[in-house]
């Protein structure tokens, strides 16, 4: 969400907007809920989601908005999830890809991108026995058109009580703006929030932000205000998906899995994202997955000058700090999981087992991008070729913190 993570994104996923929200429209006061909602909830012109109200759920990191979403998607669902459980349950911390000539090349993406696929939600969904539903409109309809089926679709799921994960840019809502100081017209991403009410006599919608946890200001957070108007330019401004509509609901024959039946599958599932299982990794058909991409950056950092040579020549081509901050993500990835594993030793013995061999693995991955730093401090005050030279002590330094991630991650799956 800051300014070198919004460029790390593009660099991946992402095509970033070309229009952007004009005006600054102050977020409404939270008194103001009796004007807002009270005269519509009667009527088909409004409501609001009360009974109960949708529980909110913040990010504790500038990339876990979409986590803290489904979060509070199953929460509402009357589940005692955690923000861990379900970055546990939705793969984080046993997800990696990396390829050597796709952009971005030679750069190890952790599981925070990869399992936010509608592939791994759905999955994400069956383990609380909930249906999982998305919705985007036709790329061939105008925007006038993708919004009307959008703002159609935001309608009659919060009509029935449904909250809805959406993507908007956060940079044109107005809290967000403020609290990032952004004054210019030109900043965009992707950020998840939840949509729990509408107005359209007053034009204005509500929802959940998990960001404004980043600011220790839940209050702000929790059942926001905004008009319409400002919301649509978000939805329209975000680089993610635009007009998306996530939704989980109770089937007809609803029973609530046991935490340890969700555990078990959802351990058995990770298993399988770390052996590199193309099947768990869809629609992300790159060359290596799981292991195999630690296996492949290895050899990419190694003594032969061709593979070397060209690694080296693409980190320093890159901005070093965004280089820096995919090492340190799945360093935070990694260490996220290994807690919330920690706190659930009662499900299983793989609980413990796992914590302490990602915990190490934390430690190793955060060494990688202090080592990736000193290979960009080098390049700032050195040739291509004097680069290439000096940085070799910490390429084979870096091969060789490589070598140990595989040797945990070979036990992990042993351990399965």
């Amino acid at each position: 969400m800051n300014r070198i993570w919004k460029i790390s994104i593009v660099l991946f996923l992402i095509m970033v907007g070309s229009v952007f929200a004009p005006a600054y429209i102050p977020v409404l006061a939270r008194d103001t809920h009796h004007y807002l909602f009270g005269s519509a909830l009667n009527g088909g012109d409004g409501h609001l989601i009360e009974n109960p109200r949708v529980p909110y759920v913040g990010q504790p990191t500038e990339f876990y908005c979409t986590y803290a979403c489904l979060t509070m998607l199953i929460q509402y669902q009357g589940f005692n999830a955690s923000l861990g459980e379900v970055l546990h349950h939705s793969g984080i911390g046993y997800s990696l890809l990396y390829t050597r000539y796709l952009a971005p090349a030679r750069i190890p993406i952790g599981g925070f991108v990869i399992c936010q696929s509608s592939q791994n939600t759905q999955f994400l969904a069956a383990l609380y026995n909930l249906s999982y539903n998305f919705f985007v409109p036709s790329n061939r309809h105008s925007n006038e058109e993708n919004w009307t089926q959008y703002w159609t679709q935001v309608k009659k799921n919060i009509l029935n009580d449904t909250p809805v994960l959406t993507s908007v840019d956060p940079f044109s809502l107005p809290y967000l703006r403020e609290k990032y100081n952004i004054s210019d017209n030109t900043s965009h991403n992707g950020h998840g929030i939840v949509l729990v009410g509408f107005n359209e006599t007053n034009r204005t919608i509500c929802y959940n932000d998990p960001a404004a946890a980043l600011f220790h200001d839940d209050v702000n957070g929790t059942y926001t205000y905004l008009p319409i108007d400002s919301f649509r330019y978000a939805v329209e401004d975000t680089t993610g998906t635009k007009f998306v509509v996530i939704i989980f609901t109770k089937s007809v024959h609803f029973y609530p899995p046991s935490p340890v039946e969700r555990f078990k599958t959802a351990h058995n599932q990770n298993i399988l994202r770390m052996k590199g299982r193309v099947t768990v990794y869809l629609p992300y058909l790159v060359p290596f997955l799981g292991r195999k991409a630690v296996h492949a950056l290895k050899q990419d950092l190694r003594m032969g000058l061709t593979h070397r040579m060209l690694t080296v020549l693409l980190y320093v081509q890159y901005n070093g700090t965004i280089l820096q901050t995919e090492y340190s993500i799945i360093a935070i990835e990694k260490h996220n999981v290994s807690s919330y594993l920690f706190e659930q030793e009662n499900l299983s013995s793989i609980c413990r087992h796992d914590a302490v061999l990602l915990q190490q693995e934390s430690d190793y991955w955060k060494n990688l991008s202090l080592l990736v730093w000193k290979i960009n401090e080098i390049r700032r005050n050195n040739s291509y070729l004097r680069t290439l030279l000096l940085s070799l002590p910490i390429t084979l330094e870096m091969n060789t913190i490589l070598s140990k991630i595989m040797k945990i991650e070979k036990t992990i799956i042993a351990g399965s």
